[in-house]
């Protein structure tokens, strides 16, 4: 199978062609930075900013498969990032309960809802946020208002 982008195969957007576009969220419409949330809870601590990106980004209980297949609670997700590391946990769940505050818009993904609209195009998201995540961020930023439905996997029970 060939992936390509409309980039690879139009010079301009081919509007004529399209009815619909779907948005993801993650580093389209909003980004993150682990490591800023980090350095900004916990200043010039590197060991511990390397032990908790190993327990908390680069586990699968973050926004990843076991996540959202088990459909976790946030608190349940805390529970197995700190393991049998309970020292962590206090870290974890600070880190956990904040890391939506480091998110930003990302104003060129915004401007493409908007340019799409103008268009006359309908809009979506289709995100594997976590529930009480995407809660979150609905709320916070006025542009998840310009979608015509969101399908949010953990909503929706399904991965």
């Amino acid at each position: 199978m060939t992936m390509w982008t409309l980039d690879d195969r139009y010079e301009t957007m081919p509007w004529d062609e399209l009815d619909a576009v779907v948005f993801d969220v993650g580093n389209v419409l909003l980004s993150y930075s682990p490591e800023e949330e980090l350095e900004a809870f916990f200043p010039g601590e590197t060991e511990l900013h390397e032990k908790l990106m190993e327990k908390i980004i680069k586990t699968p209980y973050f926004v990843g498969y076991e996540f959202k297949k088990h459909l976790l609670t946030v608190q349940q997700a805390i529970g197995h990032m700190a393991g049998r590391d309970r020292a962590l946990e206090p870290m974890i769940r600070r880190f956990m309960e904040n890391w939506l505050d480091f998110t930003r818009p990302i104003e060129e993904g915004v401007q493409a809802v908007k340019s799409c609209l103008a268009h006359g195009k309908r809009v979506f998201v289709l995100s594997n946020y976590q529930k009480e995540s995407f809660a979150t961020v609905e709320s916070r930023f006025d542009f998840f208002g310009l979608f015509e439905g969101k399908v949010v996997s953990a909503r929706e029970g399904l991965l």
